[in-house]
């Protein structure tokens, strides 16, 4: 497996070998899992008659909306949504994210509403491990106090481990894309392709892509002139 990195896309180049021949493929998600399930899917596709070389064209560029997904933002800097909820997963995404060797790692999660206190205290673990800066923030607070649950995560965080708690995610994600320096990844975990926030008894438009991607806009200079 080989990484790569550009301003646009985080993935992974490997050889798929079938029949005695090999197929260069590369896929834009990182990680291990990512080859795994590009190599199911290339599976899955020649039971239709689907060539791996046809299947590794659109591969490369087909994205997974909210699955490790690169956000288009600002210079040097690489904005990462994905579905990541609980602490196995958060700990998956942020060891597979250092493994590219960012300038800084900062996380972005928050916890559901209802869910219990272990599940709080994975996330805050993970983050705890492998972030180097956490913004804790609402994921779907629901009927809870939003507020309490992010006193609930920092109650878990490490001793030392740097954080701050956004409770308004749309704040949460402005704080993180302002703070992100040249080399920096920050993965906005929890929301994946999801398009609404539960918040109280209501279901409430938000879709972290777009949000991101309008933060990013209000602070390039050229947009900024433009106005």
């Amino acid at each position: 497996l080989a990484q790569f990195r550009s301003e646009t896309a985080l993935g992974i180049d490997f050889l798929c070998e079938h029949g005695g021949s090999s197929t260069a493929v590369r896929v834009l998600s990182p990680g291990e899992f990512s080859a795994s399930d590009a190599l199911c899917a290339i599976a899955l596709c020649g039971a239709f008659g689907v060539s791996p070389a046809q299947a590794a064209q659109t591969l490369a560029h087909t994205p997974v909306q909210g699955r490790f997904e690169v956000v288009q933002g600002l210079p040097g800097r690489t904005f990462i949504v994905d579905y990541s909820h609980n602490g196995l997963a958060l700990t998956s995404a942020l060891k597979t994210l250092r493994a590219y060797n960012p300038h800084r790692l900062i996380c972005v999660f928050g916890s559901v509403g209802g869910r219990t206190q272990l599940r709080r205290e994975e996330l805050a673990k993970a983050a705890s491990a492998g972030a180097d800066f956490s913004v804790l923030t609402s994921d779907d607070p629901g009927s809870e106090d939003p507020m309490a649950i992010l006193q609930e995560i920092a109650g878990h965080m490490a001793p030392g481990a740097p954080y701050a708690c956004i409770p308004d995610r749309y704040e949460a994600i402005q704080a993180a894309v302002r703070m992100a320096q040249p080399g920096d990844m920050v993965l906005f975990a929890g929301k994946g392709c999801e398009t609404h926030q539960r918040v109280g008894g209501r279901d409430l438009p938000f879709c972290e892509r777009a949000l991101i991607e309008q933060v990013c806009r209000a602070l390039r200079p050229e947009d900024a002139a433009a106005r």
